[in-house]
Parts: C-alpha cells; sequence; structure tokens
C-alpha cells in the first residue's frame, strides 16, 4: 500500500502542472516536420491500476497537417488528458485547434497566421475556453543550420466560462469572461550538434484594456537523438498574473522520457 501510495504521489507531482497548459497548445515540434505530403502525428499513453489504490490515467494528442502549393501549411491538433483515483475524476482536460499559415516569404519563413481554438479544464475550473485569432511570425535568424529564432506578434479574441465555486466558505456564482488580448510569442531552435538540440516556446499575452492581466507560458525540451530514439528532458512554467478563480496558482512541471519513431 504505502509503495503504490509513494508511486501515485510521484506521478501526481510529476503531472499536477497540466491546468493552464493544456489551454495553450504547443504545435512547435511538428512544424518543420510538415511538407507538401499529408503528415500525421500521434502520442498515446495510459495506465490502469486496480488493487489497494483504483488509477486509470489515459492522455492522447493527434496533429494532423499538410503543406500545399509551398506557401499554405495547415494544421489541426486534439489533446486530452483524463485521470482518475479511486473513483474520482481529478483531471479532465480537452483542447483543440485549427492553425493555418501563409508564407509570403518562403526563404525568410515570413508568415501571417490564423487559428481557432477550443479547449476545457476540469482542474483550472475552466468550463469552457474558445479563442479565435491570429497575427504575424517573422524568422530572425539568417540560418537554419544552428537553427533559427522567430518572432509572432498578433492578438486574439477570448471567451470563457467559469463554474460556480466555493471559497473561504463562501459561494461564487458561474460567470463568463470576454476578452481582447494582445500576444508576443518567440519560438526558438538550437542545434548544438547533429544528436542534441533545444526547443523552446514562449507565449505572453495581455489583456488590452488592462495590460497588467498577463498569462505567460514558457515550455523548453532538450533533445538527444539516437537513430528513431530520442531521449529528452523536458521544463513548463505557467503564469497568471490575475487568475480570475482565486485559488489557482503558478505550476511548473518537469518530465524526462524517450520517443521512438517507426
Amino acid at each position: 500500500m504505502k509503495n503504490k501510495t509513494f508511486i501515485f504521489l510521484i506521478f501526481l507531482l510529476l503531472s499536477f502542472s497540466k491546468s493552464f497548459s493544456q489551454t495553450v497548445i504547443n504545435t512547435e515540434s511538428t512544424l518543420n516536420k510538415i511538407d507538401s505530403t499529408f503528415h500525421l502525428f500521434l502520442d498515446a499513453m495510459g495506465d490502469y491500476q486496480k488493487g489497494n489504490i483504483e488509477f486509470f490515467m489515459i492522455k492522447s494528442s493527434l496533429t494532423i497537417g499538410s503543406r500545399f502549393k509551398e506557401k499554405n501549411l495547415v494544421r489541426m491538433t486534439f489533446s486530452n488528458n483524463f485521470q482518475k483515483f479511486n473513483g474520482n475524476t481529478y483531471q479532465n482536460i480537452t483542447s483543440g485547434q485549427i492553425r493555418y499559415n501563409y508564407f509570403y516569404n518562403v526563404e525568410k519563413h515570413h508568415s501571417i497566421f490564423s487559428f481557432i481554438q477550443l479547449g476545457k479544464s476540469q482542474r483550472s475550473l475552466l468550463n469552457k475556453r474558445f479563442l479565435l485569432g491570429g497575427g504575424i511570425r517573422n524568422r530572425i535568424t539568417p540560418s537554419e543550420n544552428a537553427g533559427y529564432i522567430d518572432l509572432a506578434y498578433g492578438f486574439f479574441y477570448e471567451k470563457e466560462k467559469y463554474p460556480l465555486y466555493t471559497f473561504e466558505n463562501a459561494n461564487f456564482p458561474s460567470f463568463e469572461k470576454n476578452n481582447l488580448r494582445f500576444t508576443l510569442n518567440v519560438f526558438t531552435k538550437l542545434k548544438l550538434n547533429k544528436h542534441i538540440n533545444l526547443i523552446s516556446v514562449l507565449y505572453s499575452q495581455w489583456k488590452s484594456n488592462e495590460l497588467n492581466n498577463t498569462r505567460i507560458f514558457f515550455d523548453s525540451t532538450l533533445n538527444y537523438i539516437i537513430g528513431k530514439t530520442t531521449i529528452f528532458l523536458k521544463y513548463s512554467l505557467r503564469h497568471q498574473s490575475k487568475p480570475y478563480i482565486p485559488f489557482i496558482v503558478d505550476e511548473s512541471d518537469s518530465m524526462i522520457g524517450f520517443r521512438i519513431s517507426i
């Protein structure tokens, strides 16, 4: 019993910070893998334990993408994270996004992008989050040999629905927030050698009529590639300057693992 509980607590600590992050979809890892043909990227994992404790978990993400007529790139991404412990659901996060890039300068990797996104997060007490927006993405480094640095800036409309909740023995009704947010994002890929690279993204979002209302998401992955096997070390951090639910706090996540390409 103690061993199983200890293992579960370790897993819980590693996966604790999925609440706000799952409303941010990171599609950077597939961007440069999509060419003129149809591509499908699928990640899935699951776990089921029964005995002194009962634990069920399934995580999955699916990206479908294609580039056509050289200047057009379309990606559709869906992700889900569902977890139960002793019959109680403590995490149920779903998000989906359609993103379009038009490369007005292919050689310099300059593009105009637009996206639509829908999601929910039980742990963040977020019943629904709808986004619609766009912007411009420019590459500011001259060569891909050592990697790249891209800047993206734009805006999006945000509609969020929150359920009723209890805080400090007081009940609060459900509510809805509608915002226009400006965004500045930084995308980097650093090739240390033919086996090691570091891919990082930084999303920053400001409420248009209240600039001190910000949201920050940082995600960085160090990859060591040997043939078709990749060993990775991943770190992510999420910050909200003014969370609408008072007990939602900043979160970070560290993970080590490996991928095998078939």
